[in-house]
């Protein structure tokens, strides 16, 4: 059955429904479209279709999408947050604060996964790879030589037959009670597990890294050095002395150099840690971005979260100008965190599919004439971060949307 014919089905479905659900024009249309949402096909949804990419195009500006490993039980977070807790329990339980705000965000095809199985990762990967993605930028957990959400790494670092380039991004702040947005901790929340770096650490984790990691024919490297990304600067004793035993432990175990990156917060656009020893910035956006507040009517008057333009963020940071080149640029296709911060999400309204094709545009230009070592990069947030709303993965309103926007991108590389 076509797809224009399902939504001829469905749409009938929906007309037979409507009094039991309420939906009559009595009610504002906001309203009329969250119920209609429940049962029927949204007109931005786009089905999976298949692109034929050659190479040249995905490596001409490579998009690196971020990649949350959280998908698994684990005993730690069954014993903080329940039994068989995982990040679907957030989402899940997601509610609509305001009209037009779409919660929650569900997925299509690939369901609730778990990423202890292999069969998901080879999913994941033929559907990446199909609309562009050059590869996936996985979040690394070291607490003190304590790895953590660490089993989806440790399936892929053995199952050399996923073929897909990937790289670390060591989100190396500590775990609280309580959930944060672009990392504006909270007074008093119970730390769950603490993050102390020290200089014994720099050393375990190199090492780790190296033998373990690094080592792999699928790292991602620029100018034959793994790239390595590190998220909060701030948190070492003493960072200029950490990436310099970095790069000699790294030396000694026969690589070239590193190539590292420090996420660019706030404060540190100026190019200044590139002083202390990082070779270039990543921007992790929203964080830094510039933002305006949107108007939007509130369904819970209880409601203390933020919410901003999407239309408007992307505008700015197509015309952003920085003091140094050395930034691999990056974009995000949606943000709403709600999820995971119930009454308290900060969220982006008005985004549509179509506006993430001009985030992408605006950022390939960029990349293209800002390479680094040669090579144009874009990081996308992300792959899977479903709680937070920001998912390149297929959802039951825009489908493949978001990444039917990426393939037509790179299609202009």
């Amino acid at each position: 059955m076509s797809m224009k014919k399902i939504k001829q089905v469905l749409r009938r479905f929906v007309q037979r429904k409507k009094s039991k659900l309420g939906c009559d024009k009595s009610l504002p249309v906001a309203y009329q479209q969250m119920c209609r949402r429940s049962l029927s096909l949204d007109d931005d949804f786009i089905a999976y279709q298949e692109h034929q990419l050659k190479p040249r195009q995905i490596e001409a500006v490579k998009h690196i999408a971020l990649y949350l490993p959280q998908f698994h039980s684990i005993v730690e977070n069954d014993q903080w947050w329940g039994k068989n807790f995982t990040e679907w329990n957030n989402v899940a339980k997601a509610v609509p604060q305001y009209f037009g705000q779409y919660q929650p965000q569900l997925p299509v095809d690939v369901g609730f996964y778990d990423l202890t199985q292999k069969p998901i990762w080879q999913q994941q990967i033929a559907m990446a790879k199909n609309y562009g993605v050059y590869g996936f930028c996985y979040y690394f957990y070291w607490f003190n030589g304590r790895r953590i959400l660490e089993k989806p790494l440790d399936l892929f670092l053995k199952n050399k037959d996923l073929d897909m380039p990937f790289c670390l991004f060591w989100a190396n702040d500590s775990w609280v009670r309580t959930w944060h947005g672009f990392s504006d901790f909270e007074q008093g929340n119970r730390v769950l597990l603490a993050q102390n770096h020290n200089d014994q650490d720099d050393v375990n984790v190199m090492n780790y890294l190296c033998e373990h990691v690094f080592s792999d024919e699928r790292y991602i490297k620029i100018d034959d050095k793994p790239l390595f990304i590190v998220y909060h600067t701030p948190l070492f004793n003493n960072i200029k002395k950490t990436l310099s035993v970095w790069r000699l432990i790294a030396k000694q175990h026969g690589f070239k150099d590193l190539y590292l990156m420090h996420v660019m917060m706030p404060g540190q656009e100026d190019g200044s840690l590139l002083d202390v020893g990082f070779d270039a910035a990543m921007q992790f956006s929203p964080i830094g971005c510039d933002r305006k507040k949107a108007n939007v009517q509130l369904l819970n008057p209880d409601f203390s979260g933020e919410v901003y333009d999407y239309e408007y963020l992307i505008k700015k940071e197509g015309k952003r100008i920085f003091k140094h080149d050395l930034i691999a640029r990056g974009c995000f296709a949606s943000w709403d965190n709600e999820g995971r911060r119930p009454t308290k999400g900060i969220s982006y309204a008005n985004g549509k599919p179509a506006l993430f094709y001009e985030y992408l545009r605006s950022m390939a230009r960029w990349a293209k004439a800002h390479p680094l070592e040669g090579e144009s990069f874009i990081f996308l947030n992300a792959w899977n971060e479903w709680a937070e709303g920001a998912h390149l993965e297929p959802d039951r309103k825009y489908g493949y949307a978001w990444l039917e926007q990426l393939a037509q991108s790179v299609k202009k590389n």
